[in-house]
């Protein structure tokens, strides 16, 4: 059973609204309410609207919900504003939401438990004025790895990194890195201008939020962890992954509880995966935003046709077109193509042998924490400083390579990479005994007496001494 601590005291968290922003920052809720903190989820009308149903609560917890406008209030709309201009859509919903929040808070004044502390995701730095404005403390949380965060404090800061990054680069805490392992932003500076300001401004204010929380762990990032530490009063509280596969002690934690998109049926995928021999079977998904070229698409369905190996891909609706036009109906019982899933049930099947994956920084905690080892294919943001620690630094992982344009990776690479990582041989073995180490640091970070546990605990116990 985990432990209650104390009196509760209320805390708000607000994530950005997007699938691998909200999932860490709601795992992150679970633990401080089974922590004993009263805890109030902030969501846009339009998050509310995609899932289907506006409730006063995350189904499964004791989380409460509330819901502002974002300007738009509906997913079409978002959908489309960001596929019009993301920049745009940034501008656009910074000011739409910054009037919602403000209107909100002066709201939780007449609460019989008015809130002490606000949680926003570093992705928003401009929430900190607004707390502040209404005597909140504020706490940034990091969706993204300790490493990536202090690649971009140095680019924010030009001396260190300057931009854009061409040849090799020394971060302070990282490995030596190359051009193609620094986030994309930083060496395609011109390609979306607002959100590499929004990505840089995250460090201009963050000696005023009291805590600065990440998504990682002491033992996965420990150097680049002492670097930022160095810099400002940083807690790592991961991996956030529900409970029930790592630590085991939030019984009813067993899955993330807002879906942006809807799983196929899980007993299906359950079903297909246990008539496979276990490590056999190949899974792949590039996440819930990446989209790939139909050049790329059709390279990874033809390396998928040339293995002998079964396969799970995950391939949203929109980019089913992608696929080879006879490439669904001839699988015959091979692969098992879904629109969504629930990717750590999938993932902890004993089928599941690698992860073709973009390296999204949920998917590698996942993969880690499965004892998964990965086909690192990244496309953008942060996936190739993740695909440089999956492969060179925690060795769970091989990445592939691409063409001179490096855009592509064609079929006959996937497959090499596919094959090295699935094979009976050398490689394998060391991939998943690494992958296997670090399932067992996962979980003893969180579990009772592990680094992030007692970090957690240590939040806790500072918003319960806050008057």
């Amino acid at each position: 059973m985990e432990r209650f601590i104390g009196n509760k005291a209320h805390i708000l968290s607000f994530p950005f609204p997007a699938q691998g922003h909200i999932n860490p920052n709601l795992q992150f809720c679970k633990r401080l309410v089974a922590k004993g903190l009263k805890v109030t989820l902030i969501t846009t009308i339009s998050i509310g609207n995609t899932i289907s149903q506006i409730k006063p609560q995350v189904p499964g917890s004791d989380i409460d919900m509330e819901f502002i406008s974002d300007g738009f209030d509906d997913p079409k709309k978002v959908e489309a504003q960001i596929a019009q201009d993301v920049d745009a859509y940034a501008e656009l919903f910074k000011v739409g939401v910054k009037q919602s929040l403000i209107k909100f808070l002066q709201t939780t004044r007449g609460w019989e438990c008015p809130p002490k502390v606000l949680i926003y995701d570093s992705n928003l730095p401009w929430v900190q004025d607004v707390v502040g404005q209404f005597g909140l403390l504020g706490a940034a949380f990091f969706t993204a790895s300790c490493a990536v965060a202090n690649i971009f404090h140095f680019a924010n800061e030009g001396v260190v990194v300057k931009m854009p990054v061409e040849g090799q680069l020394s971060v302070p805490g990282l490995p030596l890195l190359e051009t193609r392992d620094v986030p994309s932003f930083l060496h395609e500076v011109d390609a979306y201008p607002t959100i590499l300001k929004l990505l840089l401004s995250q460090f201009d204010n963050l000696r005023r939020p009291k805590w600065v929380l990440f998504n990682s762990f002491d033992h996965l990032e420990n150097e680049v962890v002492k670097s930022l530490q160095s810099q400002w009063p940083i807690a790592t509280i991961g991996p956030t992954i529900p409970s029930m596969y790592l630590d085991k002690r939030l019984k009813t934690d067993k899955d993330y509880g807002l879906h942006l998109l809807k799983p196929d049926t899980s007993a299906t995928t359950t079903a297909w995966l246990n008539g496979k021999k276990d490590g056999s079977v190949i899974y792949i998904s590039f996440g819930s935003l990446a989209n790939l070229s139909e050049e790329q698409a059709q390279e990874v369905a033809h390396a998928l046709k040339n293995t002998h190996h079964p396969f799970i891909w995950v391939v949203r609706e929109p980019e089913l077109k992608k696929l080879p036009a006879d490439f669904i109906e001839n699988l015959s019982g091979k692969g098992l193509i879904l629109s969504w899933c629930s990717q750590m049930e999938v993932l902890n099947h004993p089928a599941i042998g690698c992860f073709v994956t973009h390296c999204g920084w949920n998917s590698v905690l996942e993969a880690l924490s499965a004892a998964v080892p990965l086909v690192a294919m990244p496309q953008w943001t942060d996936q190739p400083t993740n695909a440089k620690y999956v492969q060179d630094v925690w060795k769970v992982g091989i990445r592939v390579e691409t063409n001179q344009s490096g855009k592509l990776t064609g079929r006959e690479e996937i497959h090499r990479c596919i094959s090295e990582v699935m094979d009976e041989g050398h490689k394998r073995s060391e991939l998943r005994a690494n992958a296997a180490k670090w399932k067992r640091l996962s979980v003893a970070a969180m579990d009772e007496g592990g680094s992030s546990d007692k970090n957690i605990i240590q939040f806790v116990t500072d918003v319960q001494c806050i008057l």
